[in-house]
């Protein structure tokens, strides 16, 4: 079990540098801060990776009640996701908002022999980022907006696996689909604009009438 963790976070780590090469390009191109906090996010992921590989996937140490490194990790990640959720939306009233949220969870998890508020925090969290990303990416037929709402969702998901070999597969697939976004292959193959798509229909009906003339 301990080599098919660290090959699954080898192949984690590795993999992860494709978005991350192809987002710090889109973000070198238009300096949207979407990007590099996207590319953030992945660095710290990576980090974390490592830290297993470092300790060898032995059983976590725990601090307080409940409080572990990867416990507390996830408060990170539920936070930068509502607070990426925010700065999406420019609702400024509510950018302290993750950092509180964080904190009660994190004084809950040290104090409480129970992972319930950190569930529900993360959730919400990942639940809520992700599907204003796929909503926003499919109502504005942006296949990268909608890999980040995918890439968010398996990610979360995954995250209920914490500490077992299933984890990072569901990791590995989300950075995929993230790399479908980035890569343009969303956009080319899956999101299809009607009106181009009616210029090739058009072009092809007209080809076939001269061609049958």
């Amino acid at each position: 079990m301990w080599l098919l963790n660290l090959v699954l976070n080898l192949i984690f780590i590795g993999v992860s540098i494709i978005p991350q090469w192809q987002i710090l390009k889109r973000y070198r191109k238009s300096s949207n801060k979407l990007n590099i906090i996207i590319w953030f996010l992945l660095l710290v992921l990576q980090i974390n990776y490592v830290f297993d590989i470092l300790a060898g996937f032995e059983s976590p140490l725990l601090f307080g009640a409940r409080l572990t490194r990867n416990n507390l990790f996830m408060i990170f990640v539920a936070a930068f996701e509502l607070g990426f959720l925010f700065y999406l939306t420019n609702a400024k009233k509510f950018y302290s908002l993750p950092v509180v949220a964080a904190f009660f969870t994190f004084m809950a998890l040290f104090l409480v022999d129970s992972i319930i508020p950190m569930m529900l925090f993360t959730t919400i969290a990942g639940i809520s980022s992700s599907a204003f990303l796929l909503i926003q990416g499919r109502r504005n037929n942006n296949g990268y907006v909608l890999s980040l709402g995918l890439f968010l969702l398996v990610m979360g998901f995954g995250f209920t696996f914490l500490n077992t070999f299933i984890e990072p597969i569901f990791q590995i697939i989300s950075l995929f689909l993230l790399i479908l976004g980035t890569k343009g292959f969303i956009d080319k193959y899956i999101l299809v604009n009607e009106e181009e798509e009616k210029k090739v229909k058009g072009a092809w009906i007209s080809k076939m009438v001269i061609k049958n003339k």
